[in-house]
């Protein structure tokens, strides 16, 4: 029997599909557009398994992976004080913004 596809017409992965481990391995890949859509694959599964390497792009050189990266991190609440802090001070003043705009929810 196949997997079951994830249905991403309504924006939601099943978490427990094949597609988490290719999202996750996704996280290391080299080009920054398979980076983004891994860190949006998981932040819109709700796949906390996948942020440890998440937190390994927060330096990506890339600020639109990490602007990803970090929202994908607040979206599944796994960045510590120690990670937010870090992305606060970001070159990139979008990226910065994202933990801004969090902590003033």
């Amino acid at each position: 029997m196949l997997p079951r596809s994830p249905d991403l017409s309504r924006g939601h992965i099943e978490r427990d599909t094949p597609c988490c481990a290719g999202l996750i391995d996704g996280l290391g890949g080299v080009h920054p557009g398979t980076v983004i859509a891994s860190a949006d694959g998981l932040s819109a599964a709700k796949a906390k398994d996948g942020c440890v390497a998440l937190r390994r792009q927060l330096g990506h050189e890339d600020a639109s992976v990490r602007y990803h990266v970090v929202s994908a991190g607040l979206a599944l609440e796994r960045l510590t004080p120690a990670h937010l802090e870090r992305v606060s001070r970001d070159k990139d003043r979008d990226v910065a913004a994202l933990v801004h705009k969090h902590a003033n929810k």
